[in-house]
């Protein structure tokens, strides 16, 4: 059976060598970008909100908060963290708001100075993002 396999290996040329390397390697890296990367779904989605929204509820203060959370925070990065986790999973019909909110905190992470003015363009997506998650999580 070796002896098959190195029989037919020596046959191959040089480039055909390259080309089925080359093409081993594409497929390879497609299978694991398909598996590593998070899937964006509902399902996912509501998961990773039940997660974020657990670990909001050991935060304290009450200096931010989001509509979709029910626990506030006086540190805006820990809103940052939880709305760049769902942005990572959340579906393309809600994703648009979610990265609004993640980029509202980041905002008011780097200058909470800015934290009004930027809040006051992200009121739709605050409600959007509530509305959307009570309808497809049953939160």
């Amino acid at each position: 059976m070796k002896q098959k396999i190195a029989h037919k290996l020596q046959g191959i040329g040089k480039k055909q060598l390259i080309a089925i390397t080359t093409a081993l390697a594409v497929v390879l890296i497609l299978i694991v970008l398909r598996f590593a990367s998070p899937q964006r779904s509902v399902a996912t989605y509501c998961k990773v909100y039940r997660q974020e929204s657990a670990i909001l509820a050991t935060t304290r203060g009450d200096m931010y908060s989001a509509a979709v959370f029910s626990h506030h925070s006086d540190n805006p990065k820990d809103f940052l963290v939880a709305f760049s986790n769902l942005d990572a999973v959340a579906p393309n019909s809600i994703e648009p708001d979610v990265r609004t909110l993640q980029n509202l905190f980041q905002t008011i992470n780097k200058d909470p100075t800015k934290g009004f003015n930027a809040s006051l363009g992200a009121v739709g997506a605050d409600l959007s993002v509530k509305n959307w998650t009570v309808s497809n999580c049953g939160e």
